[in-house]
């Protein structure tokens, strides 16, 4: 861990069996089958969710970790902005209002998957297929603001090898994700970071795709 950097806290929202049913359902049963296993039923779920985190075996230094209902309610803005932090990590879980962006002082970092200011909201990668647009596919880091994907870019990410299925290439992205908020970070921490304003008149924002559609997008996406 770089000394110059120092985790305050970690905010998670409490599983919620009948929430994780809605959201997931909405992209088919197998695919929230499938999705329920590799989430739930593996063992290392459980200690992802432990009350105390450590992040390096040669300290004695704990991490606080604190279950929310919703990172928007009052009692979850009242923990974060009793940790004071400089910058918040999000790694998922709806959208951020106004309350919770106006607590850190560089900003809540995000990593969309989809490039922006093109591709804004759900499942971009899906619909760049379906416009024969493969180039863009990849993440975006940037910081998060009152918009849904509109806030200031850090970086783009294209990915260059792209899976021929719509699995594969969300697999890729999530596993990418992490470094790539990583990166963000340390490069904070060294205030070797600018960030660029988006033009928000250029791009659209995408919905989840209807079941057909995302069909149509694997079948193209097998051709390639």
């Amino acid at each position: 861990m770089d000394k110059s950097i120092e985790v305050v806290g970690i905010i998670h929202r409490k599983i919620s069996i009948r929430r994780i049913i809605f959201e997931e359902m909405k992209l088919g049963f197998l695919k929230f089958f499938i999705k329920f296993i590799k989430k739930f039923i593996k063992p290392m779920i459980q200690s992802f969710f432990k009350k105390k985190l450590r992040y390096a075996k040669s300290t004695n230094t704990t991490i606080n970790s604190f279950s929310v209902g919703d990172f928007n309610d009052p009692n979850s803005v009242e923990i974060i902005k009793g940790l004071n932090p400089d910058l918040i990590v999000f790694t998922g879980g709806g959208i951020v209002r106004s309350a919770l962006l106006a607590i850190p002082s560089i900003g809540i970092l995000n990593c969309h998957m989809g490039i922006l200011p093109k591709y804004r909201g759900s499942f971009p990668f899906v619909w760049a297929i379906l416009k024969n647009d493969i180039k863009n596919i990849g993440c975006t880091v940037h910081l998060m603001d009152a918009g849904i994907d509109t806030g200031p870019i850090y970086k783009k990410y294209f990915l260059e090898k792209i899976p021929k299925s719509i699995d594969g290439i969300q697999n890729v992205l999530e596993k990418k994700i992490s470094c790539y908020l990583l990166d963000a970070v340390f490069q904070i921490a060294k205030g070797k970071v600018s960030f660029s304003a988006q033009q928000t008149y250029i791009g659209v924002q995408y919905y989840i795709p209807h079941k057909s559609i995302r069909a149509a997008a694997e079948e193209k996406i097998n051709k390639l």
